[in-house]
């Protein structure tokens, strides 16, 4: 919850990569940690990195299929398509 509660601030203050940067300190603590995972791919998504979002995502699914984190996905990969990414062509 803590990583949850400081990516909100951190986003709010206007200090999103710092943000990233302890949500990436998490999963190596615990590369499982679904929340961590899901928080990242959304830090992620606003900065545009839609591909490194899509990845999260999807470690993200195969630990905890859950509705919403299916419906993360396929906003980002709308998101992705939208911006013209490869990525998406090649799926």
């Amino acid at each position: 919850m803590l990583h949850r509660s400081g990516r909100l601030i951190l986003r709010k203050l206007g200090r999103l990569d710092e943000a990233i940067s302890i949500l990436r300190k998490a999963l190596e603590l615990n590369p499982d940690n679904v929340l961590a995972l899901n928080n990242l791919g959304i830090a992620l998504k606003e900065q545009n990195r839609f591909v490194e979002v899509i990845g999260y995502y999807r470690k993200s699914l195969e630990i905890l299929p859950k509705r919403d984190i299916y419906n993360n996905l396929a906003l980002a990969l709308k998101a992705d398509e939208d911006h013209g990414s490869r990525w998406t062509k090649r799926l």
